[in-house]
């Protein structure tokens, strides 16, 4: 065998003892100047003065009480509950009226002056597509209606046909009829009570 060969695991050996060596001697020399940054042992009343440490306090307290604020659970608010009511439409032609029905909200359109068309039950939903617009809903049934609330002028938009809905209490004509419950096949005062409670 020649020298270089036996040689070699010897060299081996001797790097990785110099490495260690080498590793153990900067440990200690960060250990030496950390002890110079950071001493152990911090007397912080003598570093600081009070009215900062004051200060820091009043400061960490107003962001516990920021973040306390931010993540306190909101309540729920039924957005659709805003809709009850009797709606109608500019001439009076049709009947919006949107009632609560255990657990879902309920929409039945009355066709005022064409008592042959049956009138439409639809189940209304809100927004899947952009749940943090609270204000626009679908009204599911044989076909899909479209409506947005404002509140600044309590009055629906129905998308699909584009006219605006507003309350039939603030309602102007003067030829209005009296609602008739004969075409609806549940209790029209059921929304007239649902709206005043």
């Amino acid at each position: 065998m020649t020298l270089k060969y036996v040689l070699l695991p010897y060299l081996f050996a001797a790097s990785i003892v110099i490495g260690i060596i080498a590793l153990v001697i900067i440990v200690v020399c960060a250990i030496k100047d950390r002890k110079k940054v950071f001493p152990l042992s911090v007397d912080v009343t003598s570093q600081f003065d009070n009215s900062v440490l004051i200060s820091i306090d009043e400061r960490m307290k107003a962001i516990a009480d920021m973040l306390k604020a931010e993540f306190k659970p909101k309540p729920q608010v039924n957005h659709k509950a805003s809709l009850c009511g009797v709606w109608t439409n500019i001439d009076d032609s049709m009947r919006y009226y949107i009632t609560p029905r255990g657990g879902f909200y309920v929409l039945y359109i009355e066709y005022r002056y064409q008592p042959e068309i049956p009138g439409k039950t639809f189940v209304i939903r809100c927004s899947t597509s952009n749940p943090d617009d609270s204000d626009i809903f679908f009204a599911d049934g044989d076909t899909l209606l479209t409506l947005a609330y404002s509140h600044e002028t309590d009055r629906i938009y129905l998308a699909d046909s584009g006219e605006e809905l507003e309350r039939y209490e603030v309602h102007e004509l003067s030829d209005i009829d009296s609602l008739a419950p004969e075409s609806v096949d549940f209790d029209i005062n059921s929304f007239i009570d649902s709206t005043e409670q």
